[in-house]
């Protein structure tokens, strides 16, 4: 009975640390920057220009790697960390507001100068 006991312990630390390995493999590096350039973003897919992210704004890497970066579109990904007293976010929007392309915007679309 304790042969059993320690192979299933043996066992379940195996997979434990397979895991860790894994999702540390997989997960972005979160490091911290300042962008180089403006950055104009409009809405996936369309030629709409929504707003301009200035040079020099702080944002976080959140790129995936390793596995889970195969058959993602647009590998460079950053985000932007708003803090504020206020609530800014609806976390109870409704299922249909959120559909998965309805609300992602890129800043890799061309755009016509405002010049």
């Amino acid at each position: 009975m304790k042969n059993l006991i320690f192979a299933l312990s043996a066992l379940l630390n195996v997979i434990l640390l397979f895991s860790l390995f894994f999702n540390w493999f997989n997960a972005p590096t979160y490091n911290y920057g300042k962008l180089k350039e403006d950055i104009e973003v409009g809405v996936f897919m369309s030629d709409d220009k929504v707003f301009k992210i200035p040079a020099g704004i702080t944002v976080q890497d959140v790129s995936p790697r390793g596995i889970d970066a195969i058959g993602r579109f647009e590998n460079n990904r950053f985000s932007i960390i708003v803090s504020s007293e206020a609530e800014l976010v609806d976390y109870k929007s409704s299922p249909d507001s959120l559909l998965k392309f309805g609300n992602i915007y890129s800043a890799d679309s061309k755009f016509e100068s405002d010049n």
